[in-house]
């Protein structure tokens, strides 16, 4: 970077090696620009710094750049104290912040709270108080600075499925290319088929609905109407992510 030097001081904000180019495009620079080679023109090196670590409420301004030895302009910070109006703003902004995320972690474990959500291997009455234990960080007594964030329980024994595991391999098998075809000539066959991959996507997402699953399974089967060996391929990509655990095919 280079910026503008007045009066043998740098004045204005500090512009890119290749604006500085454009700027004087009737001049051949080196490949590599130098303070000797700039100063002509009006300008030095410039080296940009890194703001210094704050505290909650301090702030980094500008300071005057020094010069370097080597002919070289580096960028300084001066550390200096909010003023009132301004300590409230950040405390409105991280306040804004921590509530901002407890609305996504609650959105996140909704589905953990319907009935059918026990298949999925979890409890739902420590979630339950997990959620709560959410809703009460405001109330905390460091808030919105120091807030301690309760951690999600473990899943209960029982049967885990991996949904993403089961869809990439549903993806690249004979039983995916078999819905696709089916659905082409099926108005049916295609309604199962979106519904299906939209309670799959849900439970990718952290949010299985069990029941909604099963349903889609047995709309898709019935609607697609398998032959027994595309049966037996949808049978093995199920075992994928341990879905057949859990759900069931119908009967052929």
């Amino acid at each position: 970077m280079l910026i503008k030097i007045t009066n043998y001081r740098p004045v204005g904000e500090p512009v890119s090696e290749e604006a500085f180019r454009r700027l004087h495009g009737n001049i051949s620079f080196p490949r590599t620009l130098t303070p000797e080679a700039v100063q002509p023109f009006g300008y030095g090196i410039f080296i940009d710094k890194e703001k210094p670590e704050l505290g909650i409420f301090e702030k980094a301004v500008n300071a005057e750049p020094i010069e370097t030895s080597a002919g070289i302009w580096q960028r300084q910070w001066q550390v200096q104290e909010m003023s009132e109006e301004e300590k409230n703003e950040a405390s409105l902004r991280q306040s804004a912040k921590i509530r901002d995320k407890r609305r996504s972690l609650l959105l996140a474990s909704d589905w953990t709270q319907v009935p059918d959500a026990v298949n999925a291997g979890i409890s739902i009455g420590a979630w339950a108080s997990y959620r709560q234990q959410l809703r009460d960080v405001t109330a905390q007594s460091g808030f919105p600075w120091d807030v301690n964030w309760p951690e999600p329980p473990e899943p209960i024994a029982g049967v885990i499925c991996d949904y993403r595991a089961f869809y990439d391999a549903l993806l690249i098998s004979p039983a995916y290319a078999t819905i696709r075809s089916k659905a082409v000539e099926s108005s049916s066959v295609l309604t199962a088929c979106v519904e299906f991959i939209a309670a799959i996507g849900d439970a990718k997402n952290g949010r299985p609905n069990v029941a909604a699953i099963q349903a889609c399974v047995d709309l898709l089967c019935a609607a697609a109407q398998f032959t027994a060996e595309e049966m037996q391929t949808l049978t093995d990509v199920m075992q994928v992510g341990k879905l057949d655990q859990v759900y069931t095919l119908p009967a052929q």
